[in-house]
């Protein structure tokens, strides 16, 4: 064994500098490193001997005991499968999934996936969720478990800080007099807290978007859309747009228990209360909405209506089906039976036995019966006159080419301010 340098550092009492010592011989520097022990020198270095020193001697011992050779030589770095496995580290998931070789496996039933590097965890959720739902809110009250820790530790934070803010302000003696402009002003502390995930002004900005995005009959998916994100950086930069899953199972839920809150409270005010109700087919006959609106004066004698169901029509539209559907909506808003004024409904003959089933009073929609008188009428010019030279073929001819032209398009604009007639779009 080859040791080339010794280094000895004493006490200051004896030395203050680093002695040192050039041997070949570990015989010798175990006696000589015993000595410099009796005498009180409390660090002992060798450089050379970060690998093991193979010595069956009092050196080994004792230089295991005097000397840090972990100080001397830290760990290297990850790599290989060690470095591999902690890019691939998924936090909360890991109780529930395995990695092996790239591909993450479910503890529970073996489920096998892959998984990139830059990809979220959406496909662990949705397995959780649908294939083990007790792991999946297990999971759900860790996460919740967790903002409430979070928000503990929030919470003790500031009081320890206003705690050592008054421990300042006694020892300085009473604190200034602040105008009352200054109290209102909230300090960094709190600005900071308002744009939190769950903050006050967040909580405001995410109930504004749904609000918006409601009211203007737009998908849940402009959340994501590159511009409105720009807008919303250049609006209010420390708002942070969230996903379009949490709009979808979060913040439209709230706004959706709010508004049936209000609506519900407002016919539970109303004395009397009539509605209209219709069903709506798509071109493609592949979706049916039965829509139910509430008409009532409130207190202040204000007309209001309010539409209180919108809801899908999975079954045939018979009397006793579209029954159902109403005396749901009926009794979801708890809404007695005389308080009804009025029914009104289309003429058809399936409305009118859905009333009847009810066993309320309706009546026909004055439009729709308008409407009717119109079909009848045509009927009848048709049977009066037929073919190419009747008229309604030759006021179809004008509208056809009316809306082909564009010259006789300006033309019967010229002659309807002529007229003095509106200004009106011709159909066909």
């Amino acid at each position: 064994i080859s040791v080339s340098t010794v280094h000895i550092s004493g006490p200051s009492c004896f030395a203050p500098q680093t002695h040192e010592l050039r041997c070949q011989n570990p015989v010798f520097i175990s006696h000589i490193t015993g000595l410099y022990g009796l005498l009180g020198f409390h660090d002992v270095r060798l450089p050379l001997l970060a690998s093991p020193l193979r010595v069956s001697c009092p050196l080994r011992t004792y230089l295991a005991r005097t000397i840090n050779f972990g100080s001397c030589n830290p760990q290297p770095p990850l790599r290989g499968l060690q470095n591999r496995h902690a890019l691939f580290q998924m936090g909360k998931y890991d109780k529930y999934f395995s990695e092996c070789e790239g591909n993450f496996i479910c503890k529970e039933c073996d489920w096998i996936t892959r998984k990139k590097e830059d990809s979220s965890t959406c496909s662990f959720r949705h397995h959780l969720k649908t294939k083990h739902p007790n792991l999946f809110k297990e999971l759900q009250e860790s996460d919740k478990e967790l903002k409430e820790n979070v928000k503990e530790k929030i919470k003790n934070k500031e009081r320890s800080l206003k705690r050592s803010l008054k421990v300042v302000q006694l020892e300085e003696g009473s604190a200034p007099k602040t105008s009352r402009k200054e109290e209102d002003t909230p300090s960094i502390v709190q600005v900071f807290k308002e744009y939190e995930p769950d903050g006050v002004r967040t909580m405001k900005i995410e109930r504004a978007i749904l609000q918006f995005i409601c009211t203007a009959t737009l998908p849940l998916s402009i959340v994501e859309n590159r511009g409105f994100q720009n807008l919303m950086s250049i609006l209010c930069p420390r708002f942070k747009i969230k996903s379009r899953t949490h709009y979808t199972r979060n913040s439209l839920v709230d706004l959706y228990n709010e508004y049936w809150t209000k609506v519900d409270g407002m016919l539970s005010a109303a004395s009397h209360i009539s509605f209209a109700c219709d069903t709506w087919t798509s071109a493609d006959n592949n979706h049916s909405i039965l829509g139910l609106t509430a008409h009532f004066i409130t207190k202040d004698m204000v007309p209001k209506f309010i539409v209180a169901a919108a809801t899908p029509i999975k079954t045939r539209h018979t009397a006793e089906n579209t029954k159902a559907l109403l005396a749901k909506v009926l009794g979801t808003f708890n809404i007695e039976e005389e308080k009804i004024h009025m029914f009104v409904r289309d003429a058809a003959t399936s409305m009118v036995a859905t009333t009847n089933l009810l066993n309320m009073k309706s009546w026909d929609c004055f439009a729709h019966k308008i409407q009717l008188a119109v079909k009848d009428g045509l009927k009848i010019l048709d049977s009066f006159e037929s073919g190419s030279n009747s008229l309604i073929a030759r006021l179809t001819s004008i509208v056809r080419k009316m809306k082909k032209s564009g010259v006789d398009k300006e033309s019967f604009k010229e002659y309807q301010t002529l007229c003095s007639v509106p200004n009106r779009v011709l159909l066909k």
